[in-house]
């Protein structure tokens, strides 16, 4: 099998779960992994060159603003992207996997984490007041190859195996024992220190800061987080679809009815 290697150190290092032959989606082949003990997921992008492909520098993106189609809400995401000098960008996103793959009682998310060819590469940083993008390069510790930024996400991703954040801030609230807090510029944070970066690099990296903060200042490099976020676009727009969709089928039931009552009329 390709990337046998690759699988059983997941499966026999980190105890993640192979689900099988790579899966096609949008014309790209992906390796999917379970997470060892729920259902979170880790799905790897099968690009080419695995071992040849050269790293040298990794981007933290910080992206956020008012997203006026929802009423004017809020929103902010983090990413990583590794830049190589002549192959195509890598990203790495840790995102929700959805309300509706919660255990019955589970207050979180389980998280999804991807490793795939970047879109865009937020190669300036601007902001005003309904938009920001903020970039922050860096020079690796070391050259990496794709399967290296594989194994190194693989590594730290098993420590998160739920998305916390949500606008209500429960996990502040209970601080639930067991579950350790992860949304994505934690897990970029971690990701970045994990040994990706030097520490002198490391120590360079931007403070996370309050989107709204952000907003009103957005040429400032830092800020500490404050009590009040807005909507992280991790977190995936399950209960708005959930509602829509379940307007729908009421609708599509009740014309249902009312041609059925037609014909039995007639």
């Amino acid at each position: 099998m390709k990337h046998q290697e690759l699988v059983e150190w997941m499966e026999i290092r980190w105890g993640y779960r192979f689900e099988g032959a790579p899966v096609v989606y949008n014309e790209q082949e992906w390796l999917c992994f379970d997470f060892p003990t729920c259902p979170a997921k880790l799905y790897l992008a099968d690009l080419e060159d695995w071992a040849a492909t050269r790293y040298l520098q990794a981007r933290l993106v910080d992206t956020g603003g008012i997203d006026y189609w929802q009423g004017g809400v809020h929103y902010w995401h983090s990413k990583v992207i590794f830049l190589s000098p002549d192959r195509s960008a890598v990203e790495v996103a840790f995102n929700s996997l959805g309300r509706r793959w919660r255990g019955a009682g589970e207050n979180f998310d389980y998280a999804q984490v991807e490793v795939k060819r970047a879109q865009q590469l937020h190669e300036e940083s601007f902001g005003d007041a309904s938009w920001y993008s903020f970039q922050h390069t860096a020079t690796l510790a070391r050259q990496m190859s794709y399967e290296d930024v594989v194994r190194a996400v693989a590594t730290v991703a098993w420590e998160y195996p739920y998305f916390t954040w949500d606008e209500a801030g429960t996990f502040q609230k209970c601080q639930p024992p067991g579950i350790k807090e992860g949304h994505c510029r934690i897990f970029a944070d971690r990701l970045l220190r994990s040994g990706v970066l030097t520490e002198e690099e490391a120590a360079q990296l931007p403070v996370d800061m309050d989107s709204w903060e952000r907003l009103e200042a957005p040429k400032t490099s830092a800020f500490p987080r404050s009590a009040t976020r807005g909507q992280c676009s991790c977190v995936d727009c399950w209960t708005a679809w959930t509602a829509v969709a379940v307007s729908l089928a009421m609708a599509v039931a009740s014309v249902g009815r009312w041609v059925k009552g037609t014909n039995e009329e007639r």
